[in-house]
Order: structure tokens, then sequence, then C-alpha cells
């Protein structure tokens, strides 16, 4: 090796150490981190605002009976259901959250009477400006319910 190899070589390594070091001191500051986490809690609020509101599922979409699914934007939800014989009861309640890829998680706490010991989740994969749907959850917790479809009450 010649030595404007060796001087090329040398500057490359100072050069590409010295960024290394920089992003290492600057991410222990928290900044890298701080700057990216900070933009997609701005973001998930902002959604958060954009898809809260009330919804139903009804026999035409999915519920052998109505559901109604209140996602408020403090981040509570409540999950009501009317039976035919006019029935009304809080099925779930909690709360809920943006998360990966957009979707939705309900943290399902408790109903009417009882808090349970283990939270319940329901994800909701498909979030658009007026349906919610593809929800995963236990089937025998919701059997009534096959492949639902809650579309928003525009008030």
């Amino acid at each position: 090796m010649n030595t404007f190899q060796v001087v090329v070589i040398g500057a490359l390594i100072l050069v590409f150490g010295g960024s290394i070091y920089y992003f290492i001191k600057a991410d222990s500051q928290g900044i890298l981190s701080q700057s990216i986490s900070g933009n997609r809690l701005e973001q998930n609020q902002q959604r958060m605002v954009e898809v809260s509101g009330n919804y139903y599922c009804s026999t035409l979409s999915g519920c052998k009976n109505l559901y109604d699914l209140s996602l408020n934007e403090n981040g509570a939800f409540e999950l009501t259901i009317s039976y035919n014989e006019g029935a009304e009861i809080l099925a779930e309640k909690g709360d809920w959250s943006i998360v990966e890829r957009g979707y939705i998680k309900l943290n399902i706490i408790g109903n009417q009477s009882t808090n349970y010991d283990i939270p319940k989740t329901i994800i909701i994969k498909s979030v658009k400006t007026s349906t919610l749907s593809n929800l995963v959850y236990s089937d025998k917790q919701y059997s009534d319910m096959k492949n639902p479809v809650f579309s928003k009450i525009q008030e």
C-alpha cells in the first residue's frame, strides 16, 4: 500500500468513527429518540382525534345484535350491545390507542358489573375514515360477531 492509500483509509476511518461517536453522544442525551418518538406520539394523538367517535355494527355488517362502539378522544372506550328484545347492556369498557401500523388496540378492563383480573384485547387492523374492520379477538368472547364492520355515525 502506498502512502496516499494509507492517508485516504485513515481519513475515512476518522470520519466514520467521528460520525458514530456523534450519533451515540446525541442519542445518549435522547435527542434522536425523542425526535423520533415525539413525532410518532404527536401523529398518534392526531389520529386518535380523527378516529374518535361513535360506531355501530348491525346484522347487515357481521353482528348478530346491534353493537355500539364509542371511542372517546381521551382514550376511553365503551362497547354496548342492544339485543332484539330491546335490552341494552354495557358489554365492555377500557382504553384504546393507536399502535404500530396504525392499528387500534382496545384494552378491555371490564364490563358493567365486573373488572377483569387480566385485561382482554381487541386489535382493529383496518382503520378507515368511516369504518373499522378486520378485528382480531377471541371467537368465544364474541361468538355473535362474524367479520364485523363498524360504521361511523356521522354527527
